[in-house]
């Protein structure tokens, strides 16, 4: 933001040079980004603006820190000597909504259309990047400089009322600088009837403009809802220095100190005689009263200041001291909305004495055992598996626009949208890492005819009013002249194992509501009757020659902990039998090791795949040969081969009738 440092140095007299000025703030304010001849760019806190986005706020912390007097200008009781007149304009507010405009002043002025801006102005306004427009409007601006507080003019005889209102569905407005914008109900509006004036807190209207042929005006000087004009800033993409000033929560008690000012300025520069002042201000302020306890400072601080000391300097900034000793309490002053609690006060104490006077003292901590963390520590194994499968890891943007999650669909759930995005192009949380995923592969498929990814991160859905929030691992492939389903399978297969994931299976499903995999071409991974992810193919439409998997890492991270609990050594044996089988071509292992472990799940312990055949002579095209190995175990007692065989006849029977397999 940028200052003047003529007009700083008015306010504190005793400042050397801009040099000087910078080193002042730089140790015990803000950050000073540049100084060209009278411009100094100062980086002004977010949650300083209220105070300190003003030449007399700036000046006031600079002469705290020097301890130096503040010479603001005096009352010279213009006001007082100007002439009065009664307002030819009859002048009504209204103000319909009250939360989005807390205080809102107005007065009537008659002005000398001859008048011209001073040169003292001029320079103060060109040095903070303003030019001169005419004697009304560079008072406007002025005043924002030098206290802080946007303020506007209104042309009298354009206007018949003020009325703050919310916008009408698509009503327009033509602002100051020529540009059209249409509005919608959640824009504030000043209003003269069905007439906008202009959009509150952030810029004025054509229509009640200020030119050199205006002699009667009416000053506003109020204070607007934060949030509600920041989401109609970014709405319109419209920002500017008064709407700069208001999304950070200006002080209600700044309107009546920018309107005497302004009325001060019109008097003197203007010869204007002053008219009524419509105040509306409701709700007062409430001041903020904080508990002073000057060991609670010194311990927090680690300075060992004394009472009389630390209030000293906060007097310095213009907080008032109630009290003594225990019952010792301070109070903010109205324009610093950024003090809450004593942390705030205790700052403001420690800037001002420097903060390379802390004492360094090394923090006394508790130390705590490292805690093992199993989703840490499963993704950094996977982060050192997969790319010995030839996979790069990649980092996507977990904000998506609207038309990202149209292309992908959302299963059962809905799209979280930001309340304040900063573009359309980033106005949700991602439901599925697909959404990056599917354009990494098109952004490579321009250089390279295969590419192998995967990402780590979290997704969002909304599930019955509560956002889900889930980690997961997106594994996709994409080859120009071959498919690549196979090989993501067994990728996945190869990974889960690895993990320690031994029990898994592989089914096909039936898909609904998502547009990035094949119905036809899909598959989900389980686990102990868990649903881990699913994986399937890109559809044609989205993507040729593409397969992508999604994983949850949550679900995963329970599993492969479990499968590292030890269990004690069986007492009894275990029993093998083998069991060969001819099926078609198109069944599933993952469909006959359910069917074999669902038989007999009180004995049979495990099932794995040991043979597979498939050029047989002696089958016919159409089939396989399968062979199994079962593992019989009973935990009370050893097992009879009068059982194993009982249970062998079960299993037998099951994979003939459900599976038409052919025992051999």
């Amino acid at each position: 933001m940028r200052f003047s440092y003529q007009l700083i140095k008015q306010f504190v007299p005793s400042l050397k040079s801009p040099e000087h000025l910078k080193d002042v703030l730089t140790t015990h304010l803000f950050e000073v980004e540049s100084i060209d001849g009278d411009t100094v760019d100062i980086k002004v806190l977010p949650n300083r603006y209220s105070d300190a986005a003003s030449h007399v706020g700036i000046a006031r912390d600079v002469a705290a820190a020097l301890g130096k007097p503040l010479q603001l200008p005096k009352a010279t009781k213009a006001e007082a000597r100007a002439a009065h007149v009664e307002a030819a304009l009859d002048l009504v507010l209204s103000v319909k909504e009250r939360v989005l405009c807390p205080r809102y002043m107005a007065r009537y002025f008659e002005i000398d259309k001859n008048a011209a801006t001073p040169d003292w102005t001029k320079s103060v306004l060109a040095s903070c990047g303003m030019r001169p427009i005419n004697p009304v409007v560079d008072i406007m601006n002025y005043v924002m400089l030098e206290v802080g507080q946007p303020m506007h003019a209104f042309d009298a005889d354009k206007i018949k009322s003020i009325v703050i209102r919310r916008a009408a569905a698509k009503e327009k407005i033509e602002t100051l600088d020529g540009n059209h914008f249409a509005l919608t109900p959640d824009d504030l509006v000043i209003a003269d009837g069905a007439h906008v004036l202009g959009i509150a807190g952030i810029k004025g209207g054509k229509r009640a403009e200020v030119t050199a042929a205006t002699t009667r005006i009416v000053v506003e000087a109020a204070t607007f809802d934060a949030t509600a004009l920041y989401k109609t800033s970014k709405r319109l993409k419209l920002v500017t220095d008064a709407s700069a000033r208001f999304t950070h929560n200006l002080s209600l008690a700044m309107p009546q100190e920018a309107m005497l000012r302004a009325t001060e300025l019109l008097i003197g520069i203007c010869h204007a005689r002053v008219g009524e002042v419509v105040d509306f201000y409701p709700k007062k302020m409430k001041p903020t009263v904080l508990k002073f306890d000057i060991d609670a400072f010194n311990g927090l601080s680690g300075m060992k200041l004394s009472a009389t000391q630390a209030l000293g300097y906060l007097k310095r900034l213009g907080f008032e001291v109630r009290g003594e000793g225990k019952h010792t309490k301070v109070v903010a002053p109205a324009r610093r909305t950024d003090i809450e609690r004593f942390e705030d006060v205790v700052e403001e104490i420690v800037r001002l004495v420097g903060y390379d006077k802390l004492p360094a003292t090394p923090p006394a901590i508790a130390l705590t055992p490292a805690v093992h963390d199993d989703a840490v520590m499963l993704k950094g194994l996977i982060r050192q598996l997969l790319p010995g499968a030839g996979l790069t890891e990649v980092y996507n943007y977990s904000f998506v626009s609207e038309k990202d999650i149209a292309r992908v669909g959302v299963l059962d759930s809905g799209s979280v949208a930001l309340q304040n995005p900063v573009s359309a192009e980033f106005a949700y949380l991602r439901p599925t890492l697909a959404v990056g995923l599917l354009k990494n592969i098109e952004d490579n498929f321009r250089f390279a005819d295969t590419v192998r990814l995967f990402e780590i991160g979290k997704t969002f859905v909304e599930i019955k009013g509560k956002v889900r929030e889930r980690l997961a691992l997106g594994i996709a492939l994409g080859a120009k002249h071959v498919q690549p389903l196979l090989e993501l399978k067994g990728i996945i297969s190869e990974l889960l194992d690895r993990l320690g994931l031994m029990d898994h299976v592989m089914r096909d499903i039936p898909l609904v509501g998502i547009k990035y995999l094949n119905a036809g071409e899909s598959m989900c991974v389980e686990s102990d009757r868990h649903l881990l992810g699913i994986f399937g193919v890109v559809p044609q439409t989205l993507l040729a020659h593409a397969a992508i998997a999604e994983i949850d890492l949550g679900e995963l991270t329970e599993l492969v902990s479990g499968e590292r609990e030890y269990e004690p050594i069986a007492k009894y044996p275990s029993i093998a039998r083998d069991i060969s089988v001819l099926l078609p071509r198109d069944t599933r292992v993952g469909e006959i090791l359910e069917e074999i472990q669902a038989v007999s799940p009180k004995f049979v312990y495990d099932v794995d795949l040991i043979d597979y055949f498939e050029d047989d002579k002696k089958m016919r095209a159409d089939q396989k040969s399968l062979t199994f190995r079962v593992v019989f175990q009973a935990n009370d007692h050893t097992l009879t081969d009068e059982e194993v065989g009982h249970e062998m006849e079960k299993i037998v029977h099951v994979l003939r009738d459900r599976l038409f397999a052919e025992v051999r």
